[in-house]
């Protein structure tokens, strides 16, 4: 997608390179560690949804909120990811165009709650 959007002389490419150049910088470095702030997590999270939110472009909406009571707070590193690259992976095989990828990160009074979801249902083949 970036390669294509290079090639059209996209105003948006230099964004996009420097968002996915920082995923990588924060899969190598600080996917190493046992703990890293909550906030940093987020950054890395919020940067691989815009991404896919350009690579899917009318084929998903994200509805992403973060409430952090506490910036102090570390988690382990690419805790979330994992269930994000889920979320998009599914939405992007459903048929049609603006299917509803909800985040939500809440961390209060050292609590975290994480909910993501997406309209795929599966069923199964009998």
């Amino acid at each position: 997608m970036i390669y294509v959007n290079a090639l059209k002389k996209d105003d948006k490419t230099p964004d996009l390179i420097l968002k996915l150049s920082d995923s990588f910088r924060y899969l190598l470095h600080e996917g190493q560690k046992t703990e890293v702030p909550v906030q940093q997590e987020i950054l890395h999270l919020k940067d691989y949804i815009n991404l896919q939110q350009e690579r899917l472009l009318r084929k998903v909406k994200v509805d992403f909120t973060a409430k952090i009571d506490s910036e102090t707070t570390f988690i382990a590193p690419l805790l979330l990811i994992a269930f994000v690259e889920n979320a998009f992976k599914y939405a992007s095989i459903l048929k049609g165009e603006n299917h509803l990828i909800s985040i939500h990160i809440q961390l209060r009074d050292n609590h975290l709650i994480f909910r993501c979801q997406n309209p795929f249902r599966h069923h199964r083949i009998r």
